[in-house]
């Protein structure tokens, strides 16, 4: 089955320096590459593509600090008394259209309002195969915990546009769902695992309910347990 993956991590009101936005910046950056392949290298997003070529940020620190810097510095002018504008910088990784991954990074941001708030969000190849190696469980749970580590997300996710439509839940619950929480109180649903990671727990349902679109009625009990967190 063709669909487009994505894995999104979201998180509230939390304001960070230019300073530190960049370091955070270029570590998820370097992580992703240790051992991808297919993000060997990231481009800031530009008007073309042959302008984005031109600049590649990864191991380059010094260019991500002037742009951070700058673009914080704009966002201030525009912040109010009660909110503070965060960073938003989109990277990608260079190759085809169809073959390239892109990252936007949406942080730093105090906001007044709670329908506001910061992400992370890792946009996959468009139109992958269920079997791609990218989103197998332990290569998915390790970007997912890579994120979570460097961000603290409030929740985090690796879903598709597919299951997301289809659960109407916004984003969150995924193939592989990430929630932070002391006492998550999701147990004793059919082929669920769940495990403990940081100040949370990963979840996912094993076999072949994992990427099928035809296991969507276990999806939506899932859904009817995390409505109310």
């Amino acid at each position: 089955m063709l669909d487009s993956y994505y894995i999104g991590a979201y998180w509230g009101s939390k304001f960070e320096p230019p300073e530190i936005l960049s370091e955070k910046i270029n570590k998820t950056l370097n992580m992703l590459s240790i051992n991808n392949t297919e993000f060997e290298n990231w481009y800031l997003l530009g008007k073309n593509r042959n302008d984005s070529l031109k600049v590649n940020v990864k191991n380059n620190g010094g260019i991500l600090d002037k742009i951070i810097f700058k673009q914080s510095q704009i966002e201030k002018c525009n912040s109010s008394a009660n909110s503070q504008m965060g960073v938003v910088l989109g990277f990608w990784t260079g190759q085809s259209d169809s073959n390239s991954s892109s990252i936007m990074f949406n942080v730093g941001g105090n906001y007044s309002t709670t329908k506001l708030g910061n992400s992370c969000v890792l946009k996959l190849p468009s139109k992958m195969r269920a079997n791609n190696k990218l989103i197998e469980i332990e290569n998915s749970k390790a970007l997912i915990q890579l994120i979570v580590d460097i961000w603290n997300p409030d929740y985090a996710v690796l879903t598709s546009h597919d299951l997301r439509d289809k659960l109407n839940f916004g984003n969150k619950i995924g193939w592989i769902t990430y929630y932070k929480s002391s006492n998550l109180k999701i147990r004793n649903i059919s082929f669920l695992i769940l495990n403990p990671i940081l100040n949370g727990y990963i979840f996912y349902f094993e076999g072949n309910h994992y990427l099928n679109i035809d296991s969507i009625p276990i999806y939506l009990e899932l859904k009817e347990k995390l409505k109310y967190l």
